[in-house]
C-alpha cells in the first residue's frame, strides 16, 4: 500500500515540478537559484538508497549528484542533492 501512494505521489510531484520548471524557463527573469544541498539520509540499503535517489533525479530540477559515506561510524550517509529553485 505504501509503494501504491508513494508512486501517485511521486508522479504527482514530477508533474508539478515540469510545469514549474517549463513556466520558469519562459519568464525573462526567472527565479533560477541552483544550489547544492547535503542531505543526510534515514534509509541505509542499498535498495532504499536506489530508490531515493531516483526518485530525486526523476524530478525535474533536481539531480542526486553523489553519496559521500560517514568518515564517523554510525553517522549517516550524505547524498549530494542539486537543486535549481535553491530558494
Amino acid at each position: 500500500m505504501n509503494a501504491i501512494v508513494y508512486a501517485l505521489w511521486l508522479i504527482k510531484e514530477i508533474f508539478v515540478a515540469g510545469i514549474s520548471l517549463a513556466l520558469a524557463a519562459f519568464k525573462p527573469d526567472n527565479e533560477y537559484n541552483p544550489v547544492i544541498i547535503r542531505y543526510p539520509l534515514r534509509v541505509t540499503s542499498a535498495w532504499e538508497i536506489f530508490w531515493f535517489t531516483s526518485s530525486i533525479t526523476a524530478t525535474p530540477g533536481t539531480l542526486s549528484m553523489g553519496l559521500r559515506h560517514p568518515a564517523t561510524p554510525g553517522e549517516p550517509n550524505i547524498l549530494l542533492v542539486q537543486a535549481v529553485f535553491g530558494s
